[in-house]
């Protein structure tokens, strides 16, 4: 319970201590000291150059746009002409620096995405945090997703707000060079005292981006949580969806399809009454940009216009004075057009830091077991002074102890609810709440057979010798063995691949999970319930099988049926408040 608690505890102090930056940091700069760097670096450091030349055809644009409107006032028809060629220049030069920075983009997010799915792939399966996070308290929701669609987003909408921040700088930087030069001057008097400011145009557009930006930041603060909690919202709701096709044949059999629809619509007023919410403050955030944005059209006219009646500039200094003060105006209110998708990056790096969080959680939840599996010199399985807990510290069984001889066998009994399961998860090395030791004999496997055998998605070959991928064995042997399971149907779909875990039956899968243990021979074979769904005389069979087969294999069974009793020496009973009594 202390140990659940201490990690609330901490994953609520990181969340209180996020910040975006640091979160994309953390999330994002593996890739940037990986292997990979010297590749991506180069990519990187091309779509910069891109961008700068983009750039600088823009204010090429902008000097354009001078002698153009220029050559109309003048009626210079030849002129006219050669500023039209001018244009097209431009334009297919423009054209192939868009296209190839596109192009190079979207190749550093896919190398970036591959790499940043890996590594929390590698991550979540290590050290099985997969595992506990599936039985904590204080676990996230929906980690595939996070590793799915939360990594996609995050790179698509880091590379795109950042680029665009580069190429919005690189504006900034050269039409507030052209504004400052175009502008006129106001001065400032006050009695017998006056200075003259110039680069008006550049004053009065900083001055009216800061005011949007304040106002806009101020309005649009609540769009981070509500997109943080849209993301929670919509993979729970995918969540009831998968688990509606998982469990099809249940809820079939149940006549539970009222039951679903009212879970899932419940799922789906979640998503739709924060997506109502979130509509509704975009709105206003939406009236308030625009309407800023529109009142800055008529500033940079309303400026200069009295110089272009008094002849001080001509009309192509007129929309190139407007064009460049639009150009700034907007570099200057960057975080106000890329709010919602800024919003949009904090939910998401959020998400990602909490998986991150978790994941390291997990693996000192690991580490910090008390539970010890400590490879045995001699050809002795044994447990020495276990004690089983769940995870909120309840104790299930107390001070447990046994050893096991090569070609020993052990069945475990008791109520449901005892902690069977448990105590054979605790001796396999993965159920991490409690203490004690197991010695398990060097270099020796173990194999175990859950309740629900797991079939992986694949050959029927490939499952029968899971998780042994490098294991092989000749056909006729998978085919006896097939047969000696009373799989004879299965013989012919050995290269087959499908979901076989949605074709078998329970019963059929339980027997694959035997031929498996047939075909692998392992040292140690602990099955959990192995048999349930299976009928005595098939479970009778399987075990003399077992027996005959596997002579020298050690065999622990969790089971509530009395017929299993013959096919052990040893009976473990497990009692209430702790106790057990163990019998030869």
């Amino acid at each position: 319970m202390l140990v659940e608690n201490k990690l609330a505890e901490d994953q609520l102090a990181k969340v209180k201590k996020f910040t975006l930056l640091r979160g994309i940091w953390r999330v994002g700069n593996g890739y940037w000291r990986s292997q990979e760097k010297k590749y991506a670096g180069l990519l990187l450091l091309a779509i910069i150059s891109l961008t700068a030349i983009d750039v600088y055809l823009q204010v090429w644009l902008n000097k354009w746009r001078n002698i153009f409107f220029n050559t109309l006032q003048d009626r210079d028809l030849a002129a006219f002409f050669d500023s039209i060629f001018l244009w097209l220049i431009l334009t297919v030069a423009a054209l192939a620096v868009t296209v190839y920075q596109r192009y190079l983009h979207q190749i550093l997010e896919l190398k970036w995405r591959t790499w940043l799915t890996e590594r929390f792939i590698q991550e979540y399966l290590h050290s099985k945090k997969y595992y506990y996070m599936h039985i904590s308290d204080n676990s996230i929701d929906n980690p595939d997703q996070r590793m799915s669609e939360d990594v996609k987003l995050f790179i698509e909408l880091l590379l795109k707000i950042f680029i665009w921040f580069l190429y919005t700088l690189g504006i900034l930087c050269s039409f507030i060079i052209i504004l400052w030069q175009l502008s006129g001057s106001f001065s400032l008097s006050w009695q017998e005292w006056s200075i003259v400011i110039p680069g008006d145009m550049v004053w009065i557009a900083l001055g009216y981006a800061i005011m949007v930006n304040l106002i806009v930041a101020k309005f649009g603060q609540s769009l981070v949580h509500l997109n943080f909690q849209q993301q929670c919202f919509e993979a729970n709701f995918r969540f009831g969806l998968i688990r509606l096709r998982e469990y099809a044949e249940a809820i079939a059999l149940y006549t539970g399809e009222q039951r679903e629809r009212y879970l899932l619509k419940g799922y789906l007023k979640k998503v739709y009454d924060n997506l109502y919410k979130y509509i509704n403050r975009q709105k206003v955030l939406d009236c308030l940009i625009f309407c800023l944005y529109r009142g800055a059209e008529p500033l940079p006219y309303i400026i200069t216009v009295p110089r272009f009646f008094s002849g001080q500039i001509q009309l192509g200094g007129l929309m190139q004075i407007t064009a460049a003060f639009d150009r700034v105006q907007k570099s200057l209110t960057f975080f106000v057009g890329w709010y919602k998708e800024l919003a949009k990056l904090e939910a998401i790096v959020k998400r990602l830091a909490n998986f991150m969080d978790m994941m390291e959680q997990m693996r000192l939840v690991g580490g910090n077991s008390a539970i010890r599996v400590i490879a045995s010199p001699d050809m002795t399985f044994s447990v020495e002074g276990l004690n089983v807990r769940l995870p909120n510290g309840k104790l299930l069984i107390h001070d447990f102890a046994m050893k096991l001889q090569a070609g020993d066998s052990l069945l475990i009994t008791g109520p449901s609810g005892c902690g069977k399961s448990m105590l054979i998860k605790a001796i396999a090395g993965i159920w991490p709440f409690g203490e004690g030791c197991t010695r398990i004999p060097h270099n020796q496997q173990c194999l175990f057979l859950p309740q629900k055998p797991y079939l992986p998605e694949g050959t029927l070959r490939e499952a029968l010798l899971y998780p042994q991928s490098g294991l092989t064995c000749p056909d006729e042997e998978i085919v006896a063995v097939l047969k000696k399971c009373n799989l004879n149907d299965l013989v012919e779909l050995l290269d087959d691949r499908e979901n076989w875990s949605h074709i078998l039956s329970t019963g059929e899968q339980q027997r694959i999970a035997f031929a498996r243990a047939i075909l692998q021979q392992p040292p140690w074979l602990f099955l959990d319930e192995a048999t349930s769904g299976l009928d005595e005389a098939t479970e009778k069979r399987l075990y003399k099988m077992l027996r005959n087969e596997l002579k020298t294999t050690g065999i622990v069974s969790v089971g509530h049926r009395s017929s299993l009793l013959p096919y052990h020496d040893k009976i473990l009973t497990i009692k209430e408040k702790g106790g057990w009594a163990l019998v030869a």
